[in-house]
């Protein structure tokens, strides 16, 4: 006999101890009762399907696991890393919400894990727009776009506070008076 199967069996004896009568759920804990949909499921993934990287990208997909053109094939080099063309829209959210999330840290916070993902929100809806063979890239440049507009911004306020570090807090008129560190005066 297995140990797992003694703990199970020492585990049902437990709960009629306590009076559970029927531990009816307790093969879904052990995954029992997953394995047999898991089975069926014509998409699901088998140890050959890494040897054909299409057959495997089209079972992500339709798991919802990726999207399409975002999986990346072994040995695969960084071609994608390269800057393309965006719409002025996109660069423009992509801008706009850095903005917003540099922006909160004016309460002496660093930037969330919600804002981050509404960030991603973002980008997966742009990519949904365009080819899957430039989504990669296209990734690629929009985190390039807020990654540098993150940096100018952050450099802006460090150069209008002495000693300002991220997680401190900061005055925000200090950027959105300043036409967010572009150098103009709004109130003129």
């Amino acid at each position: 006999m297995r140990i797992g199967q003694v703990t199970q069996d020492n585990y049902k004896d437990f709960l009629r101890i306590l009076g559970i009568k029927n531990p009816k759920n307790l093969e879904r804990l052990n995954g029992e009762g997953e394995k047999e949909k898991v089975k069926n499921n014509p998409n699901r993934i088998t140890i050959d399907d890494f040897r054909c990287y299409d057959t495997l990208e089209r079972k992500l997909v339709a798991l919802g696991m990726v999207e399409e053109g975002m999986l990346l094939r072994p040995g695969h080099n960084l071609s994608h890393q390269k800057i393309i063309d965006v719409s002025d829209e996109i660069r423009q959210q992509v801008v706009n919400k850095m903005r917003e999330m540099v922006l909160s840290m004016s309460k002496g916070k660093f930037i969330s894990a919600e804002q981050a993902d509404e960030l991603n929100a973002i980008y997966k809806q742009y990519r949904g727009t365009i080819s899957p063979d430039d989504r990669l890239s296209a990734t690629w440049t929009l985190s390039q776009i807020a990654g540098e507009e993150e940096v100018r911004l952050v450099s802006y306020i460090m150069s209008r506070i002495p000693g300002w570090q991220p997680g401190m807090a900061f005055d925000p008129k200090i950027l959105t008076e300043s036409n967010w560190g572009l150098g103009f005066d709004v109130k003129a």
